[in-house]
């Protein structure tokens, strides 16, 4: 099925993303799937919408623990016990979520449009997330730690 040859290479895409930005290899968990009207989220997550011949959103939601990692990891130095700012790991997230998604549409193809990246703190209660089907397909990336 084509959705499931773009679903493994999207996942093939974030693993080499963590490895080129980091230099160490993620590993990717089982997928499992989500009621898609309960996305999961953790406190910091980008989110880039997908339109054209079919419609979806893709997530990358990460702790705070992680997105200090990845802070310092960009913004060079060492990760500390305190996690970054809230801006920082919103504008972390937010730029993660648009590499994937400026991927994802090279993978995708040219019928697909590409959303720019909306960024959220938490869980928040009063931002309805779109939902494009029953469910959603879900990986966790281990990276790491």
């Amino acid at each position: 099925m084509e959705s499931d040859a773009h679903f493994d290479q999207l996942v093939d895409l974030i693993l080499k993303y963590f490895e080129r930005t980091s230099g160490v290899p993620a590993q990717a968990g089982e997928p499992t799937s989500q009621p898609a009207s309960d996305p999961i989220l953790l406190e910091y997550t980008g989110v880039v919408a997908v339109s054209g011949q079919r419609s979806g959103c893709i997530y990358y939601t990460c702790t705070a623990d992680l997105a200090g990692e990845l802070a310092a990891m960009f913004l060079g130095g060492t990760a500390s016990s305190a996690p970054p700012e809230a801006q920082v790991a919103l504008d972390l997230v937010g730029e993660i979520a648009n590499v994937i998604g400026g991927n994802a549409q090279q993978i995708l193809g040219g019928g697909f449009i590409i959303s720019a990246p909306k960024v959220l703190k938490g869980q928040p209660q009063h931002i309805r997330l779109p939902v494009y089907s029953d469910d959603a397909r879900v990986f966790p990336v281990e990276w790491q730690n």
